[in-house]
């Protein structure tokens, strides 16, 4: 690889992977929100779920998901 091309790869893979962090951290927020919250619990399980599938989590993704749709159908 040149140099040329190397740059443009290496700044684009520390673009992925400080995305990748906000991600993580925005399940940390939900798993706050969701010991705290009295209310709206059933939207930070929703999305954490949604965030699970897209770190590929598969099983967490469904269980979060799952535990909204049993609580609000």
């Amino acid at each position: 690889i040149s140099m040329e091309t190397f740059q443009p790869m290496h700044f684009t893979t520390e673009i992925v992977q400080g995305l990748a962090g906000v991600v993580r951290d925005a399940v940390l927020d939900l798993d706050l929100a969701i010991d705290k919250s009295e209310d709206n619990f059933v939207r930070f399980f929703y999305l954490r779920g949604l965030i699970w599938g897209l770190l590929q989590n598969y099983k967490q993704a469904i269980s979060d998901v799952s535990i909204a749709i049993s609580i609000d159908p």
